[in-house]
């Protein structure tokens, strides 16, 4: 009887130790802002994408992009500190990294933005 208790404690302490180790990417969830797009030589970026652009970094790898007035769904992965986004209903893939609460992705050679942490 003694054996199963000590068991059921161990299994509950191991329990409450996972429990408390939480999700190491949720520093980064919030949302960032671009404040630098490159890609359209000559092109303002209000004019080329309607507006603001913005990313939100949720849990699970899960978020959203907010371009001009439409919002769409977004996963995301991190690998060290290299991130790659995928627009939800589009088979691109964004890469880039993130450090220092600043994402720098890449759609192409050609397009290039920098979002900041608000």
């Amino acid at each position: 009887m003694k054996r199963i208790i000590a068991a059921i404690l161990a299994v509950f302490l191991l329990a409450c130790l996972l429990a408390g180790c939480g999700d190491a990417n949720e520093k980064y969830y919030g949302t960032y802002t671009v404040t630098e797009f490159m890609g359209f030589e000559g092109d303002d970026l209000n004019d080329r994408m309607g507006g603001e652009i913005s990313l939100t970094l949720e849990k699970h790898g899960k978020g959203s992009i907010f371009v001009g007035n439409e919002i769409n769904g977004i996963t995301w992965q991190l690998d060290g500190s290299r991130i790659s986004v995928t627009e939800d209903g589009f088979e691109d893939v964004m890469t880039g990294t993130l450090s220092d609460n600043v994402i720098t992705l890449s759609l192409s050679d050609d397009i290039v933005m920098d979002f900041v942490r608000q």
